[in-house]
């Protein structure tokens, strides 16, 4: 399950010991914006559409392809259509 941000900078390492990855949306976008997403005073905040997510998305996604691993998305992502939607270009299933 890749959940950090920092995983993106050295996805391909971790290629040769998985079979496939599935990217965990909430904890990623949380730790990436560094916002809690059940704080009230900041959860407005919280926000996986935006082009430093989708852009980090798409590298893990074109590296793990690259590399013939299979990627999912899990997490408000992945259940809710609007925003799989606006990730439908990211090639993630």
């Amino acid at each position: 399950m890749v959940e950090v941000p920092s995983v993106c900078y050295i996805i391909d390492h971790f290629c040769d010991e998985v079979d496939f990855f599935s990217i965990g949306s909430n904890d990623m976008t949380q730790y990436l914006y560094a916002v809690d997403r059940n704080n009230p005073r900041v959860s407005p905040l919280y926000n996986p559409i935006t082009p430093s997510f989708l852009r980090m998305l798409r590298q893990i996604i074109h590296v793990a392809h690259e590399r013939g691993k299979w990627v999912g998305i899990c997490g408000e992502l992945g259940w809710r259509k609007p925003l799989f939607t606006a990730t439908f270009g990211t090639g993630a299933g």
